[in-house]
């Protein structure tokens, strides 16, 4: 759900001149400058590693095509990794959650990684005196009256916290197996240091919708037209399996739990592509969303869209783990034919 939030910001600094979609990050994000490709760590030997040929760019964070991984295992030996042992996923602060090396060349192939979290930083670092969260709540949520938003749970009263739900994770592969409670503080630090781009916000459906219905509206205290239009633009080029992005074809027609995190609703085998922070159809899904629509998920089997076309936007959220869960989609696919039939 944050993910969708960082990109909004970042396209209103985009907007602002303060930030540049193609430009070389390094201007803001010195850490990425000179990019090196990761090509292999071997047990008590140095790191090998080669220049990558181009800068990355902010459109490439944007559409997860940097470079960057999360999980690659060539990473396992580098001494960021070691520190981090023990450790939820987001921990700290960005720069020290995540790797700066690439495993490969930017602007190539999409991996789902640490993009949107280095896009959150530099919407801090180029509004200096703001946070991420604080930016939000001064040019998202206060002009839609959005007061209940926070990266930080130590900052509000005992009365916030207990409105969180509690979290459950699925026992074993059976889609209908036993729930056991789970503690979401092994993804996400509490308290946490830093704000990231991709997750650990705390906010309501009510307030997600007022964000979403902004979207559909046209509403230019949020995005400019070119933006909002920028939004609802497939940004990669269809060089994989069966016309779809390279990277996202490992994804299109797989009956996994990552793929049914991706997909949502999206039949497998359909055509697909990314835009600016969000999962695209590419072709009208019957009976659901238009191809004009964006879409992503977040890790406790929450999923949301918005259709421009058809002027519809929706918001399944839950507590449960993992990602992916096969009967969370089924319940999922089962509300988006409801809202459809009802909008007709």
């Amino acid at each position: 759900m944050t993910k969708f939030l960082t990109c909004i910001a970042v396209l209103q600094c985009v907007e602002r001149g303060q930030l540049e979609l193609d430009g070389d990050v390094a201007k803001v994000m010195p850490e990425l400058k000179h990019p090196r490709i990761l090509l292999s760590h071997e047990e008590g030997q140095e790191p090998v590693y080669r220049p990558a040929s181009q800068p990355v760019t902010l459109r490439h964070l944007l559409t997860h095509t940097g470079g960057l991984s999360n999980w690659n295992p060539n990473f396992n030996r580098l001494p960021k990794t070691k520190a981090r042992e023990g450790k939820p996923f987001l921990h700290d602060d960005v720069l020290d959650a995540f790797h700066f090396e690439l495993i490969r060349e930017p602007g190539t192939e999409f991996e789902y990684a640490s993009g949107v979290d280095f896009a959150g930083k530099m919407v801090e670092r180029a509004n200096p005196g703001h946070t991420l969260g604080s930016y939000l709540q001064t040019h998202v949520f206060s002009p839609l009256d959005i007061h209940d938003a926070t990266f930080h749970l130590e900052q509000h009263t005992e009365a916030f916290r207990a409105r969180i739900p509690p979290a459950y994770i699925r026992n074993g592969d059976d889609p209908t197996g036993a729930l056991s409670p789970f503690s979401l503080q092994t993804i996400i630090q509490d308290p946490i240091t830093g704000d990231f781009g991709r997750g650990g916000l705390y906010t309501t459906a009510s307030s997600l919708l007022k964000i979403y219905a902004a979207i559909l509206r046209r509403d230019e205290r949020i995005l400019r037209p070119e933006s909002l239009d920028a939004l609802f633009t497939p940004q990669l080029p269809g060089d994989g399996r069966a016309g779809v992005p390279k990277g996202l074809d490992t994804y299109f027609d797989a009956d996994n739990a990552y793929s049914r995190a991706v997909l949502g609703t999206i039949p497998s085998g359909s055509l697909i592509n990314f835009g600016l922070g969000e999962l695209m159809p590419g072709v009208d899904v019957e009976g659901r969303r238009s191809k004009e629509s964006i879409a992503w998920s977040g890790g406790a089997n929450c999923y949301w869209w918005i259709d421009k076309k058809k002027g519809v936007a929706g918001l399944y959220l839950s507590q449960l783990r993992p990602h992916g869960d096969k009967k969370t989609v089924e319940f999922l696919t089962a509300f988006e034919d409801a809202v459809y039939r009802t909008v007709g």
